[in-house]
């Protein structure tokens, strides 16, 4: 991840009309809000963070988790608190209201880069009290750092290779379409873009589009830490 001495910090003290785009045991005894963490709102998080005189690290959901438990589990003599939230327009928005929590509180928000890895992360996020992902996502992440795509045999890597070109040929084409406009979705499972019988429609360039070879490129050749996370499971 591209971040600030987090560390030191807990010890010591868009496109068109969209918006920017867990289940652990979480020292509940302070950070429980009304309800479950994915649906807790803004304001109930806030409230949370206000009440907690926890240190805490503030989380999007259930699949960062198991990577952040890891990081209560280091800090754990400092006392951490890893909190998910639901997601990451959660944790943007309550780091958006930071100043509403007391003087000297104790937290760091972590979010996806999500489509920001394409471009770079708006001024307002550069912050030492954000940390955003290197790549997509924290499973761009993890996929790069335990560098996942060695552990392919021959057979499987030639399939996987093939695949992924497919793949990131409709990615390519997707993102371009989700950029200029969000309600075009880049989330499709991989079985339903690599379907014979889905793929030419899915393919199909509409009037006035050219086929993005050179963000293919881009992407094909980051794959790992430029495709949406999710696809790479």
């Amino acid at each position: 991840m591209k971040q600030p001495d987090t560390v030191a910090f807990i010890a010591s003290t868009p496109t068109k009309n969209c918006r920017l785009t867990p289940p652990a045991e979480t020292k509940r005894t302070e950070m429980a809000g009304a309800g479950t963490s994915n649906d807790l709102s803004v304001n109930e998080i806030i409230s949370t963070l206000r009440r907690s005189s926890l240190p805490t690290v503030v989380v999007e959901g259930s699949d960062d988790i198991v990577v952040h438990r890891r990081l209560e589990d280091r800090l754990a003599h400092l006392g951490v608190s890893v909190f998910p939230v639901g997601g990451r327009d959660k944790v943007i928005s309550a780091f958006d209201r930071r100043g509403e929590l007391p003087a000297g509180a104790k937290v760091v928000f972590v979010a996806d880069q999500d489509t920001w890895v394409y471009s770079s992360v708006p001024p307002a996020y550069a912050h030492p009290n954000i940390v955003f992902t290197a790549g997509y996502s924290i499973e761009n992440d993890v996929f790069v750092d335990g560098n996942l795509d060695a552990i392919l045999a021959a057979q499987d890597e030639r399939a996987f290779r093939q695949d992924l070109a497919t793949f990131v040929d409709w990615y390519a084409l997707a993102l371009t379409r989700h950029l200029a406009d969000c309600r075009n979705p880049i989330a499709l499972h991989p079985e339903q873009v690599l379907d014979p019988a889905q793929l030419p429609d899915l393919m199909s360039l509409r009037p006035g589009e050219a086929f993005p070879t050179t963000l293919r490129d881009q992407v094909h050749g980051e794959y790992a830490r430029l495709l949406r996370g999710k696809s790479l499971r």
